[in-house]
């Protein structure tokens, strides 16, 4: 065999090496469970499902996939979504949450029994939001009310970014707001997927579930411990926890600042009513005063004597003078 067929074989391993079909091992819940699940046009099963995913050479070459699916419950309810999906991986977990503004949500809740027979928990409390759906569904949609969870994102290490599908929430520690859907506040617990990626490229995909009783709580994500460069993200959580220090002191800076100059208005505010208390004293005083001092006597005018006139006339002409 000649060198240029060598090389050329070689080369032909290389490439298919290079671009060999990397798995993921998938897992698919619903809420309510009993969707079925498309990939393309393709039905995949019904929840709870469990796939391997083939990646393609080019999502081999880059090393992670984004394919979506779509969910599609009894009651014609459906919801597409893109997952990413790193390669090779696993498990992931695929959680699709059906839509609070689809009709006939008693259909999906009435199915989902027949799903979870085999777990009475998940069959009592699959029945108690179908008895309470059987109303006029959006009618009663609009009578749910929305329930608001305070959730604290933390990782270990600190430094981690949130990820809910494609789009980032924030870098741990992260502080998030969630408010219930309809559906979620019926079944009494809010679920969904979230992605954790740390500065090393380490990764972790988890799907969290929760009671809407709670109004506080705190959702840990522990970095993988076979991902290498553990060192990059020690170094990156020293800055992060440096820079939570500092912000720390700078907002009690900030409160004690404030708590002097409530202070200071304080006691300005009590040196002016002192103020004012010490000159309503001196006019109540002065008045006082004024009312007790003697009255000097008023005298009647003297009275003037008659006056004694003696008027002669001479022609047109009269004068008079007092004598």
């Amino acid at each position: 065999m000649n060198i240029s067929k060598i090389g050329a074989l070689s080369f032909l391993f290389i490439s298919c090496v290079a671009h060999a079909q990397l798995k993921s091992d998938l897992t698919f819940e619903s809420v309510p469970y009993g969707a079925k699940i498309f990939y393309g046009e393709k039905e995949v099963g019904r929840t709870p499902l469990k796939q391997t995913y083939t990646s393609t050479a080019a999502e081999t070459k880059q090393g992670e996939a984004f394919p979506s699916f779509t969910a599609v419950w009894p009651s014609g309810a459906r919801l597409t979504k893109s997952s990413r999906i790193p390669l090779p991986g696993g498990p992931i977990i695929l959680h699709f949450q059906r839509p609070d503004d689809w009709a006939n949500l008693y259909l999906d809740l009435a199915h989902a029994e027949t799903v979870n027979a085999g777990d009475p928990a998940r069959v009592a409390q699959a029945q108690a939001a179908t008895a309470s759906a059987r109303e006029p569904a959006r009618a009663t949609q609009a009578q749910v009310p929305q329930l608001n969870t305070d959730l604290t994102f933390v990782s270990v290490p600190s430094g981690a970014m949130i990820y809910d599908g494609q789009k980032a929430l924030g870098s741990t520690p992260i502080r998030q707001i969630h408010t219930s859907s309809g559906a979620q506040t019926r079944l009494g617990e809010a679920a969904f997927q979230l992605t954790v990626v740390w500065p090393s490229g380490a990764r972790s995909t988890e799907t969290v579930r929760f009671p809407l009783t709670a109004a506080q709580r705190t959702i840990s994500f522990s970095r993988p411990i076979d991902a290498p460069n553990l060192h990059l993200d020690l170094a990156h959580a020293e800055t992060v926890d440096s820079k939570q220090h500092a912000s720390i002191a700078q907002a009690q800076a900030q409160q004690a600042s404030i708590a002097q100059a409530q202070a200071e208005q304080t006691a300005n505010r009590a040196a002016g009513w002192s103020f004012l208390g010490e000159l309503l004293g001196t006019v109540v005083k002065a008045r006082q005063e004024a009312r007790q001092a003697p009255i000097a006597p008023t005298l009647p005018p003297m009275p003037r004597p008659p006056l004694d006139i003696t008027c002669s006339t001479m022609g047109n002409t009269t004068n008079c003078r007092e004598r």
